[in-house]
């Protein structure tokens, strides 16, 4: 009669069969099914809670957004003065000329002005500036070429500078009228400030002018 084989204990086996550990060169590691829907829960918890993209790292130095749309502060006029302003040569007498920033200013077409559109407290946002002419004695505005005259601060001061003659504008009186508001909601055309009411996005500022040769 052969002999049986004799039986391994667990105390005789290899240590590395008793720990169930891997040969080298294997490629399949076995995960408990409990560790993988316990990561997965935690995943959708991080998502889920809190409802704030801040805690996520999403909106990290993000701010808030600004759309700088909001209403313009109160603005006012500040000139040179012309060459002269004579006492008794004050005020507009052109019809819907709106009120004036103070005596007529008197130019000559190569002299030099300055004008300058003051926030009263800092305008945020894009601002812009549109200037029209008004004839005296006369309902006709012209528009005037101001781009090239025309600096804006970051706070919202706009300078307008230059040659008198760069206005382009014959010699006269004008009223000269000028809208300022956001870019893209100023008046396109002279008659869009007659007889304007207050219910518009910009703001009207007067100067009246003499402009000799």
């Amino acid at each position: 009669m052969s002999e049986a084989p004799p039986i391994e204990r667990d105390d005789e086996r290899p240590e590395a069969a008793r720990s169930g550990a891997r040969e080298p060169g294997l490629g399949f590691t076995w995960i408990p099914g409990g560790m993988l829907v316990a990561a997965a829960a935690a995943i959708l918890l991080w998502w889920v809670w809190p409802p704030n993209e801040e805690v996520r790292g999403l909106g990290d130095d993000q701010g808030p957004a600004v759309d700088g749309r909001g209403p313009l502060p109160s603005y006012v006029l500040e000139t040179d003065g012309g060459l002269t302003t004579p006492r008794a040569d004050t005020g507009s007498d052109g019809p819907d000329s709106g009120p004036s920033e103070g005596p007529r200013h008197r130019y000559r077409r190569d002299s030099a002005f300055e004008w300058v559109l003051r926030p009263k407290v800092e305008a945020h946002g894009a601002v812009a500036v549109r200037g029209f002419a008004f004839v005296e004695g006369s309902r006709a505005g012209l528009a005037l070429g101001l781009a090239k005259l025309v600096e804006i601060t970051d706070t919202g001061v706009i300078q307008i500078h230059g040659k008198v003659g760069a206005l382009e504008l014959e010699p006269g009186r004008y009223s000269i009228a000028l809208a300022v508001g956001r870019p893209g909601e100023l008046p396109e055309q002279a008659a869009d400030l007659l007889g304007a009411d207050d219910d518009h996005a910009w703001a009207v500022r007067h100067v009246d002018v003499v402009i000799e040769d």
